[in-house]
């Protein structure tokens, strides 16, 4: 049952929600996530179990996407729908083309202030525990990396984008820095992750249906195995079937033997005889390393 669950978490539960979904239905409590979705958010939850939950880091620093909704006009505190509306602005008439070409700004290395109203910390302290004992604390701003916002649509004061950003974005600070820059307020109205860790939404189970599933063995349809989840982040290599027990057990196995393998490779997965992941290695030297072995 070890492996990486792909769940389309709906708007209203939280992203422990979820896991205590797979926790409960997997029998496990070795699950770890990659990358969390507010309450307000819907979509796609990468959900690793067992001892493939060591696979987090390498499935966390993928590339995103997400349908957002903003909302032009109004501002919240939290940037999102979750607190009140404290400030309301007309909005300019604009068409598409204009709307675009503004969203081109936000390309590239963008730097972004994060909401007051995050898990972020400060002192020990989550900013939103701050935020809501009333300080009035200044978030400094980071860099982050956005390859694309484009226009879905724009139906006034609602605009549909879709946005393709890298790990530490958030939406939220997007949608009020485009309301800033049409030339009035804004807040995130909806949002929607429809990809993440090289998986599409389209290939997630319901988080409900899979709450009502207790079969197990049905329960493995929705089990993607390690290799595959990794398929789309690093190399694979096949080992040679005298080397699996040596990689298993920690050696170093020869460069030489494995000609296919780039030197320059950060991380290698490297598959057993019936491609089922082994290990996951660096080159050093003229060696491959294992770094993470998985029994």
């Amino acid at each position: 049952m070890d492996g990486v669950v792909l769940i389309d978490k709906p708007v209203g539960p939280s992203a422990f929600d979820a896991i205590k979904v797979v926790r409960r239905n997997f029998a496990t409590r070795k699950v770890g996530h990659a990358g969390t979705l507010d309450p307000m958010a819907s979509g796609l939850m990468v959900i690793c179990t067992g001892r493939y939950t060591r696979l987090v880091p390498f499935l966390q620093d993928t590339v995103k996407v997400y349908r957002a909704v903003v909302r032009l006009g109004q501002s919240t505190a939290s940037d999102d729908v979750e607190t009140e509306v404290t400030r309301e602005a007309p909005v300019p008439s604009m068409d598409e083309p204009h709307i675009a070409q503004v969203l081109k700004k936000f390309e590239g290395q963008v730097l972004q202030t994060p909401p007051i109203f995050s898990a972020l910390k400060h002192r020990g302290m989550r900013l939103y525990q701050l935020a809501r004992a009333g300080s009035d604390l200044q978030v400094p701003p980071r860099t982050v990396q956005i390859d694309r916002v484009s226009v879905c649509t724009f139906d006034a004061p609602f605009l549909e984008i879709e946005v393709v950003c890298h790990k530490g974005t958030y939406i939220r600070s997007l949608a009020r820095d485009i309301g800033l820059a049409l030339g009035t307020v804004a807040h995130l109205y909806a949002l929607r992750r429809t990809h993440t860790s090289g998986f599409s939404v389209t290939e997630a189970v319901p988080m409900d249906l899979l709450a009502l599933e207790k079969d197990p063995q049905r329960l493995l349809q929705y089990v993607v195995p390690a290799a595959r989840a990794l398929s789309s982040v690093m190399p694979q290599v096949m080992l040679h079937a005298a080397d699996v027990p040596k990689m298993r057990n920690g050696n170093l196995l020869p460069l030489a033997d494995y000609p296919g393998v780039s030197p320059d490779a950060a991380n290698i997965a490297l598959l057993d005889d019936v491609a089922e992941l082994c290990a996951i290695a660096t080159v050093q030297g003229e060696w491959l390393r294992p770094t993470r072995v998985f029994l």
